[in-house]
């Protein structure tokens, strides 16, 4: 009798039992393979999501790709255990991924399969332009869509009423449209939520900026731990320890990452930066020098662009120290 010889998809799968086995103590077993939503990563493991909505807290193989809050997954339940708990088997394929570079020059992924960044900033502490051109550019570049989120308008008054205006038609006059929104008065949340419908969506923004207590009120509970501003420094103060995914109950996903005051750019190229400018990017072609960085070469478009007032100051100034920064 001729031996049946297994199929390449048999074979792999019987190879990825194998390696997750041994993970396994001897009175465990693992129910049928299957798919599910990372909802958030806790140390050794990781919080899933089956298709049926239920948790299921569960370890990773050792040789399985990082895993980020959005990723789908293959993965297998132990179904010998009182507690729901499971084995990761792979990732599947992500149509986006939004990263960051530590101080360590380390990549570090955020979140997966996102379709809109919301970039959110307050009065306090008082957004910095370069932090919101890091995120801005960040999103460009991994082409996904950016939202400028301004949050705590109830602090608005008049001495402060001006500075608020000029930022807004700053980056309103680049492209960028803002919505203004208070988590405390709830002022503009119905507009956040249409932006948000049946959208995958990953809020970020330096800490203190309200993240969290947005989040709670778009889900109208408390899902998430808030703190105030330290009165000291006036500085966000963590809250967000692992970016996490939220249902909206009328479709579509937040993942709420940690609060991040510097993102980190040092692992792109120049040209690569450039390019996460839009204002930039019709312009990029033009420059004298192919290696041009735009900053006191001869014929230089972005810089002539300046010169006549078409590329704001504080744009280019960001630019020059992202790609400046060690």
């Amino acid at each position: 009798m001729t031996k049946r010889r297994l199929t390449k998809q048999q074979q792999a799968r019987i190879q990825r039992s194998q390696k997750t086995s041994k993970t396994l103590s001897a009175d465990e077993h693992l129910g049928p393979e299957q798919t599910g939503l990372v909802l958030s990563h806790y140390g050794q493991t990781i919080e899933i999501e089956s298709t049926t909505g239920v948790l299921f807290r569960c370890f990773v193989r050792k040789n399985a790709e990082d895993l980020v809050a959005g990723d789908k997954v293959t993965w297998c339940p132990i179904t010998n255990k009182t507690e729901n708990t499971g084995i990761v088997i792979s990732r599947l394929p992500r149509h986006s991924l939004l990263k960051r570079v530590n101080r360590y020059k380390q990549n570090k992924a955020l979140a997966a399969n996102i379709d809109q960044v919301i970039v959110v900033f307050a009065l306090k502490p008082f957004p910095s332009r370069y932090y919101l051109d890091q995120y801005l550019v960040a999103a460009e570049i991994t082409k996904i869509k950016p939202i400028l989120v301004l949050n705590k308008i109830d602090l608005i008054t008049k001495e402060s009423q001006t500075a608020v205006t000029a930022l807004l038609d700053e980056y309103k006059a680049i492209g960028y449209p803002s919505l203004q929104v208070s988590a405390k008065t709830q002022d503009g949340l119905a507009a956040l939520q249409t932006k948000l419908l049946n959208k995958n969506s990953v809020l970020l923004g330096q800490s203190g900026v309200g993240k969290s207590s947005l989040i709670n009120q778009l889900f109208d509970h408390s899902l998430t731990k808030v703190q105030s501003l330290s009165s000291a420094s006036q500085k966000g103060q963590h809250t967000t320890s692992a970016s996490t995914v939220y249902h909206l109950s009328g479709g579509g996903d937040i993942i709420d990452a940690p609060g991040i005051r510097d993102f980190g750019l040092w692992d792109l190229s120049d040209n690569e930066i450039a390019s996460g400018f839009i204002e930039f990017q019709p312009l990029l072609s033009l420059c004298q020098f192919r290696n041009c960085t735009h900053q006191n070469e001869q014929g230089c478009a972005i810089q002539k662009a300046h010169d006549e007032g078409k590329i704001l100051p504080f744009r280019l100034a960001s630019y020059h120290r992202m790609i400046n920064e060690d």
